[in-house]
């Protein structure tokens, strides 16, 4: 939305969407604009498997797991952005919580549980890979 803060970051606008855009050297680009929402962490799989989360306590569950953070809707793509197999950019960097930059889902993460660590490891394999958000495994 526009006028709107989140963290550091303020969006100031004029055509009723936050926008951005992202160009390199190559040619490659993508814009868009800035949304907010409410994401939930956790692994379902495992959780039911292990009986942590059912029916009973799901609302306690996503109460403490929930969490605020910005992201943003790709509109237009272009070069290898578009011809990758990829589907998705999960931006990490540092430094992103700025007034003209929001936080990055990791920032976002460690300001609302301050007890979880603003780390992340990542493993890729051949067939797939794992992410660990918080800490390290």
């Amino acid at each position: 939305k526009c006028d709107e803060s989140f963290y550091k970051y303020h969006c100031s606008c004029s055509s009723g969407e936050c926008k951005f855009g992202i160009s390199y050297q190559e040619g490659s680009s993508y814009k868009g604009y800035y949304g907010k929402d409410t994401f939930v962490l956790g692994n379902d799989i495992e959780d039911h498997l292990s009986g942590e989360v059912n029916m009973d306590n799901f609302k306690e569950v996503y109460q403490e797991r929930k969490i605020h953070t910005t992201f943003g809707c790709i509109e237009k793509e272009t070069k290898l952005f578009y011809e990758q197999e990829a589907d998705g950019i999960l931006g990490l960097g540092i430094n992103t919580n700025t007034v003209s930059h929001p936080p990055s889902f990791i920032e976002s993460l460690s300001f609302e549980k301050p007890e979880i660590l603003a780390l992340f490891s990542i493993c890729f394999s051949e067939y797939g890979g794992y992410m660990t958000i918080g800490g390290y495994n």
